[in-house]
């Protein structure tokens, strides 16, 4: 089996010029140039870095990545004289680079007549490892820059064969696009207020539970800050007042990676087919495949590599928590097996969405992405029983702080799922696990948890039962539980189509 680490070198080939079409990886080949979409796990990266110090200083440097952000979506934004002529969106733009080469970019925004700011887009190059020669933003681990491609410090840019006298700070005026936090903070915009096909369905279950459109965001910062959350509806909130700097740390990482960069891929796939839908050839490429694409991208990031610790985002942990619930491998019951069976059968759903806005067929597309946020929702079922296992039962682990604020990340990631299938459920999995002294009582979870299993699509045998690493047994109390039929359980990706169909009729 090739692993999906292939992820991370088949997609060198990216956000170019010219995009040349990349090997295929387990069967999903890459239609559009999305390498700069996968660049968003190296602020992930570059903020865990931070994180670590677990320092006043280190966190303020923290919070600077995750909302300025330093991989992804890199622009200049230069100083000129009042513009005589407007500039489009997208007009093309050289200057002087530092390293004395010509320096590409584009328009990143209009701009009018009498306007004495450009923002420059910088041109990608086609390899992993070339396709950004200018990389600052608040990024503080000096190896992590790229500088030699930013424009030079002062100099003429050429816009539509016009010379312009430009100024800029290289350190303080190389922004980025893309960021962590604007996952969140444009979530009202893009995923509520979008036109077709909104509120989009999972995400509106978590506005709904929150009361906050960007609820994801106040997570964050909240554990950044170490405060209080006040979520509007009053539902889910964490209070970070009193956590330690090894708390802050689990519910900061995890929660930007479970709770930002999970919704945004979702959104990305929903995109997609509003794109299929109103047959938009200019929204994204191929009328909704470049959505598409930008949705695996965010799923698996640029650092995917099976088994490393420097995979960053959601791929990582399916693979990490079906080795904990034995869930890996094709039959879905291996510790042992590099791939989990839900990026397994995500890979498949990947490949039937693209086919499918390739053909324009957007209700096939529907089922895909329908299945995809099913599968997507069993690594958090397992980190939430995972963690309630943890500290109930076994007083924390070696670090009861770290332990209570991975298991209130994990769940605050999926109540809202839970909570559109029985709120009762939820809200003992809430209060069991919730950021606080309490010893949560990890039966009751798991006990409300797979109450709503039917409802979210989900079968005993998808989750499994929590394993001790050491004896390759279950733990006591945590065994799967019992599918309702006792006839032999259905493929999980039969599972899902049953589901859908369900959800249809």
């Amino acid at each position: 089996m090739v692993s999906f680490n292939v992820l991370a070198l088949a997609m060198i080939v990216a956000k170019s010029t010219v995009f040349a079409e990349i090997e295929p990886l387990m069967g999903y080949n890459f239609k559009t140039p999305v390498l700069d979409h996968m660049q968003i796990d190296g602020d992930q990266a570059a903020m865990e870095v931070e994180l670590k110090q677990k320092t006043e200083e280190s966190f303020l440097n923290a919070a600077a990545i995750y909302s300025e952000g330093g991989f992804s979506k890199t622009f200049a934004e230069i100083t000129v004289a009042p513009l005589a002529a407007a500039i489009s969106k997208g007009d093309a733009i050289t200057g002087e680079g530092i390293d004395g080469n010509d320096t590409t970019g584009k328009a990143y925004k209009g701009a009018a007549i009498g306007d004495t700011v450009i923002k420059v887009q910088y041109t990608l190059g086609s390899t992993q490892a070339t396709y950004s020669r200018c990389r600052v933003g608040s990024l503080v681990v000096e190896t992590d820059k790229i500088l030699d491609g930013c424009l030079k410090e002062a100099g003429d840019v050429n816009v539509n064969n016009v010379s312009i006298p430009y100024t800029y700070d290289v350190n303080t005026d190389n922004n980025n696009g893309r960021t962590l936090k604007g996952f969140s903070t444009a979530a009202k915009a893009k995923m509520a207020d979008c036109g077709v096909g909104c509120p989009y369905e999972a995400y509106n279950k978590f506005q709904t539970y929150y009361g906050d459109y960007d609820y994801a965001d106040k997570f964050v910062t909240a554990a950044l800050e170490g405060k209080a959350t006040d979520f509007v509806s009053g539902n889910g909130d964490a209070d970070f007042s009193t956590v330690s700097f090894t708390g802050r740390v689990e519910a900061v990482k995890k929660a930007t990676a479970y709770m930002n960069v999970w919704m945004y891929t979702v959104r990305e796939f929903e995109d997609a087919i509003d794109d299929c839908l109103i047959k938009c050839e200019t929204c994204n490429a191929d009328a909704g495949v470049g959505a598409w694409d930008e949705g695996v991208a965010f799923y698996a990031g640029a650092k995917a590599e099976v088994d490393s610790s420097s995979s960053k985002l959601i791929h990582a942990l399916a693979n990490k928590r079906c080795k904990n619930f034995k869930t890996c491998g094709v039959d879905e019951d291996s510790t042992d097996a590099i791939e989990s069976k839900v990026n397994l059968e995500l890979l498949k759903q990947f490949d039937a969405g693209r086919d499918a806005l390739n053909e324009g067929d957007c209700e096939k597309a529907r089922t895909a992405e329908r299945a995809i946020t099913v599968l997507m929702t069993i690594p958090l079922i397992q980190g939430t029983m995972r963690y309630a296992y943890i500290v109930g039962e076994q007083a924390g682990g070696d670090a009861l702080d770290k332990s209570v604020a991975e298991g209130a990340v994990f769940a605050a990631a999926v109540l809202p799922l839970v909570h559109a299938c029985s709120a009762d459920d939820a809200a003992i999995v809430y209060n069991a696990v919730k950021q606080n002294d309490a010893k949560p009582d990890h039966s009751a979870v798991k006990e409300a948890l797979e109450r709503t299993y039917e409802c979210l699509g989900i079968t005993c045998q998808n989750v499994g039962g929590y394993i001790d690493s050491g004896t390759r047994t279950y733990f006591k109390g945590a065994e799967p539980c019992a599918d309702a039929s006792s006839a032999p359980v259905k493929s999980m990706a039969m599972l899902i189509v049953t589901v859908v169909a369900m959800i249809f009729a």
